[in-house]
């Protein structure tokens, strides 16, 4: 693993994730915490769920952002604030075969089992 994140010159910094590439049947998850999104969560990609009781959009596919660490699998997740709040969750997860489907079942385990702070 690498250090994801680098300084940026106006104090900020950009992350990306903490490897450069996945192993055959590997995997990498990351849980992201941002203030409000750029979009609105209507207009964001995926399909409705719930996530540790929220309402969020789910986003599984082929390829997909995932690929540049040659990833077969990419799962992209957006948990809506609760209570009107600022602050949303975003889930990567990305997944190398041989065995991805099986390995995508155990990612969406991981956010069916998911307990976010109130």
């Amino acid at each position: 693993m690498t250090n994801p994140c680098q300084a940026s010159s106006d104090g900020g910094g950009v992350c990306a994730l903490a490897v450069t590439h996945l192993r055959p049947g590997g995997f990498v998850a990351v849980w992201r915490i941002r203030g409000l999104p750029v979009l609105s969560f209507g207009d964001l990609p995926g399909h409705k769920t719930e996530i540790s009781g929220r309402t969020a959009k789910l986003s599984i596919e082929r390829r997909g952002t995932c690929q540049s660490i040659k990833g077969d699998v990419t799962v992209d997740a957006v948990v809506q604030p609760s209570g009107g709040g600022g602050t949303w969750y975003e889930f990567r997860g990305c997944v190398r075969g041989p065995n991805d489907q099986q390995v995508l079942r155990q990612t969406l385990d991981i956010l069916r089992s998911t307990t976010l702070p109130s």
